[in-house]
């Protein structure tokens, strides 16, 4: 129970300071010169991503279900294309529009009984 308690308030945490950031953020972060704004969209995505396995890892509950030798610069590139394909998202916070394109990149299958 503890367990479970601190990744819910580890992602909520998290949601909430990535959730601070819109998706023009997160995109004008990543296509930056500037290392400072680089590292924050780097750690925002990163974070959620963490957050993503952990779940995944603890409790088994998958919420994407990529390739498991996926890097985290593979990631920040899925994510960046996506924000340049769907400019309407970009207006969402950073943690929600990261679960939501990699739901979409790598969707998990239910099987139909």
């Amino acid at each position: 129970m503890k367990k479970i308690i601190f990744i819910l308030l580890m992602i909520c945490s998290t949601q909430s300071f990535a959730e601070m950031y819109s998706g023009i953020d997160l995109k004008n972060g990543l296509e930056s010169s500037d290392l400072t704004e680089q590292t924050i969209a780097h750690s925002i995505i990163n974070t959620v991503v963490d957050s993503i396995t952990t779940l995944e890892s603890t409790e088994h509950i998958r919420l994407v279900c990529g390739p498991t030798n996926t890097t985290y610069q593979k990631v920040h590139t899925i994510i960046l294309n996506s924000l340049n394909a769907h400019s309407e998202t970009r207006y969402f916070g950073a943690s929600r529009l990261v679960i939501s394109i990699l739901k979409e990149k790598y969707p998990c299958i239910k099987n139909k009984s």
